[in-house]
């Protein structure tokens, strides 16, 4: 049985009345949160506004299975963020080079295409199994049983193989 259901109407005190009726009223509804506020973290433990203490099982969905406020993590942001917050992939940087190094022979892959959100990652699937399809694929359409050139009307797209290791597959390969 749920905790808090949507559109549920629950008596709340203090802060954490006011900061759920906000987000309630301004935000969309796509979760039914756990009516607990959340201000801070410290380790495997958050405090809610009203600074009860917690443990957090749920890592925000794994996110954060390292903890809150690790020293070394907090550390290394700091010091990043003193130089620079972030660079645009329109201009190399003087770190990406050894991650990427790092991580290509961590994994015995040829190349690593970094991503920030899931939507990138699945525009950059999409994007390299097109490239995939022009430059290495070689495939006809299938009229009556055999190959025959560029796709018409009456055709359809001829199978071939790699089904099931595409992914695997275009991680590996060369030239991309």
């Amino acid at each position: 049985m749920a905790l808090f259901q949507a559109g549920e109407t629950l008596a709340y005190a203090g802060l954490s009345a006011m900061y759920i009726d906000r987000e309630d009223h301004f935000g969309a509804h796509n979760y039914a949160p756990i009516p607990v506020v959340l201000e801070r973290g410290q380790g495997a433990f958050v405090w809610d506004v009203e600074g009860k203490r917690y443990f957090d099982f749920l890592s925000a969905y794994s996110a954060v299975n390292q903890g809150h406020c690790h020293p070394k993590i907090v550390d290394a942001l700091t010091q990043q963020a003193g130089k620079v917050a972030l660079t645009s992939r329109a201009f190399y940087n003087n770190i990406l080079g050894e991650y990427e190094e790092y991580i290509t022979k961590l994994f015995g892959y040829d190349k690593v295409l970094p991503m920030n959100t899931g939507v990138e990652g699945g525009e950059t699937a999409c994007k390299l199994a097109r490239k995939w399809g022009y430059d290495v694929k070689v495939c006809g359409v299938v009229r009556r049983g055999s190959a025959a050139g560029p796709p018409s009307g009456d055709g359809r797209a001829a199978h071939c193989g790699q089904r099931g290791r595409l992914g695997l597959w275009l991680l590996r390969a060369r030239g991309f």
